[in-house]
């Protein structure tokens, strides 16, 4: 398998008018047998395949059967590199045996990470979001829906987690779904403060609705948990330590709450005390964070377990069963949270 390459480049030297002096693209963009030269706008020159863009993008294959009059994707407005629309246009060596399109919007960084992702086998890997956004916006302009899907998974996997506002407000920008919604989970997971004032500069690129919509789905799930975490009848009855099926000195609660019987019906059950006292430390939390990720901090169950190791009877098997309870807790808060952010970015 090849190893994907890490993208990394410097600008070509300039000379003394200011215009970057003509450079040749690195391997695999040097291969003199190539059909076609893309010139950036740091005057770097990349020989490619014409069939290889023409199968990626359905812009490419449009201006190839021009010829001598490329079109410009003027449907799109989104610039790779911050600048206007520029229309690609093939210099008048065209004719030639080596025919140069000029790529004025695209520097040599941004066109190289493009290229990578097109040509067999992909060997893209970038090292900051900055550059993924110059080559999304790329991809874009240029129609490369292939592209942009298999962005899409990079996205998620190498920065919602580190630049999740960036990365909502960049799946906002070009309508991917999958990402808004990934993106959208992870802003849960911020602390209260944090995600009432993170800002980021491509906030700047989407509207306020949605921003507006990003917030309000926070509030949803913190307001959905709250009322399903005041009881328990979604978590299976049984012997566990924490009920009253368990006869120990811990004090218990006087009031019989509900758990889901085996015909799916509710069973009562008296729940001892540490054991409420650890629930609505539990619902305390996904108030904060509403979302499952809220129950991975270990210290959430020590006091509980604390209390619950001083009593011969519960020690035994408390461990166990509160590892099981935290895992089906989890469980039930990450179905909620996906049902409310689910109905929201995938069905919209």
């Amino acid at each position: 398998m090849a190893q994907k390459e890490a993208v990394s480049f410097s600008n070509p030297e300039e000379d003394r008018s200011g215009v970057p002096s003509p450079a040749d693209a690195e391997p695999p963009f040097n291969n003199p047998s190539a059909d076609l030269i893309l010139r950036t706008s740091d005057n770097v020159k990349f020989r490619v395949w014409k069939s290889i863009l023409r199968e990626a993008s359905p812009v490419f294959a449009d201006m190839f059967a021009l010829g001598r009059r490329p079109i410009q994707p003027s449907q799109f407005d989104v610039d790779s590199d911050g600048g206007g629309d520029h229309k690609p246009s093939l210099s008048s060596s065209s004719l030639e045996l080596e025919p140069i399109l000029d790529l004025p919007e695209l520097t040599s960084t941004t066109l190289r990470c493009l290229l990578l992702t097109i040509y067999p086998p992909p060997t893209y890997a970038f090292t900051s979001l900055d550059d993924l956004k110059a080559v999304l916006s790329a991809a874009h302009k240029y129609q490369m829906d292939a592209v942009m899907d298999s962005l899409e998974d990079v996205l998620v996997r190498d920065f919602v987690r580190k630049e999740t506002l960036r990365v909502f407000c960049i799946a906002t920008l070009y309508n991917r779904p999958s990402v808004r919604e990934a993106a959208a989970r992870r802003f849960l997971a911020l602390p209260p403060v944090s995600a009432a004032e993170a800002y980021v500069d491509e906030l700047q690129d989407i509207d306020a609705r949605s921003y507006h919509q990003l917030l309000a789905c926070r509030r949803q799930c913190a307001s959905v948990l709250a009322e399903a975490t005041r009881t328990l009848s979604w978590f299976q009855d049984g012997a566990w330590v924490f009920t009253s099926l368990v006869a120990c000195g811990c004090g218990r609660d006087e009031i019989s709450r509900p758990l889901r019987g085996p015909d799916g019906g509710e069973v009562g059950r008296h729940i001892k005390r540490w054991f409420i006292a650890h629930y609505e430390r539990c619902a305390s939390a996904l108030q904060d964070k509403p979302c499952g990720e809220a129950l991975e901090d270990p210290a959430l169950c020590d006091q509980a377990l604390r209390e619950a190791t001083r009593c011969d009877k519960c020690r035994e098997n408390v461990h166990d069963h509160m590892r099981i309870f935290m895992k089906s807790l989890r469980e039930y808060v990450d179905g909620k949270v996906s049902q409310i952010t689910t109905g929201i970015y995938c069905h919209s």
